[in-house]
């Protein structure tokens, strides 16, 4: 595992996290001794699975601190964003829970994806009765929509034959 790597990552990543990246590369440091004092199977396994650990445990940290998905703006955003995917939620809301910790929000005010998805689940946000329907009408609304359609093209043909009679007259 390249030095430098974990140096970027401790910079950005929680005081938890600095402990576990510091204990796994410490643990791999000393399987690498116990390895170059002892060159058994044995040692060689626990040094490979100590390095395993390490570079699982970095690739998550770096998937958090360095999303594929830019983070969003701030709350805000962060709000309007979900309000357009479909749930119901207010500003003053996404607030208070990210004031109580229910929502991460990064240092700099933005807000990660992964973040805003794990908020939906533990606020139990729900989704709006719009978006509930994923697009399909009831069949009590399609049939009112039929009515109104019978209606609008009734008066489109009773204009058309007062405009005809107008032009023959």
């Amino acid at each position: 595992m390249d030095k430098s790597r974990i140096e970027q990552i401790l910079e950005k990543c929680t005081p938890d996290e600095k402990i576990r990246v510091t204990t796994y590369y410490n643990a791999g440091i000393e399987k690498l001794r116990e390895y170059q004092a002892d060159k058994s199977a044995t040692a060689l396994r626990d040094l490979e699975a100590a390095d395993a650990a390490l570079a699982r445990l970095v690739s998550e940290i770096e998937a958090r601190i360095y999303p594929a998905d830019p983070p969003l703006k701030n709350l805000t955003a962060a709000c309007q964003d979900l309000q357009a995917a479909g749930w119901k939620i207010k500003k003053t809301k996404i607030y208070q829970d990210a004031k109580s910790g229910m929502l991460r929000v990064q240092p700099d005010r933005t807000v990660l994806r992964a973040d805003l998805d794990s908020y939906v689940l533990r606020a139990g946000l729900e989704k709006t009765a719009a978006a509930d329907t994923g697009g399909k009408i009831e069949a009590g609304q399609a049939e009112k929509l039929e009515l109104e359609n019978q209606k609008l093209r009734r008066q489109v043909e009773k204009l058309e034959w007062e405009l005809a009679r107008d032009k023959a007259t």
